[in-house]
């Protein structure tokens, strides 16, 4: 907590907090051509980046993501609820894996120990 509250970061987070509206809107304009398969986990209790302006567009405009919203919960998901955001996630990889490895370029990717690498 105490670097946060350091004046430069302080203000960094200001600023970024500031502008992100217009950043997003900027950045939405190509998210229908994103092809890889997104996962998106937002909890509806985030007041740093609310789903409405992030995940929710995103989930209208690229194709191929699927939005999970965790009610009552907030920002930074995979601190507050790491267990479950990590099993979801595997679960989501282990679905597309196959797509995962033809976009990576025909890459082989194979599964050692629970962890998916590739050689």
């Amino acid at each position: 907590m105490e670097l946060a509250l350091r004046p430069h970061s302080f203000l960094a987070d200001a600023q970024d907090a500031r502008d992100l509206s217009l950043f997003l809107a900027q950045q939405s304009a190509r998210y229908q051509e994103i092809r890889q398969p997104l996962l998106l986990l937002t909890g509806t209790a985030d007041r740093i980046v609310v789903d409405w302006n992030h995940s929710e567009r995103l989930a209208r405009q690229a194709p191929n993501a699927e939005q999970v919203t965790f009610d009552a919960r907030g920002h930074a998901l995979h601190h507050s609820h790491s267990k479950d955001i990590a099993m979801r996630t595997a679960t989501f990889a282990a679905r597309h894996q196959e797509a995962a490895s033809r976009l990576a370029g025909d890459v082989e990717v194979s599964r050692v120990g629970g962890k998916f690498q590739a050689p």
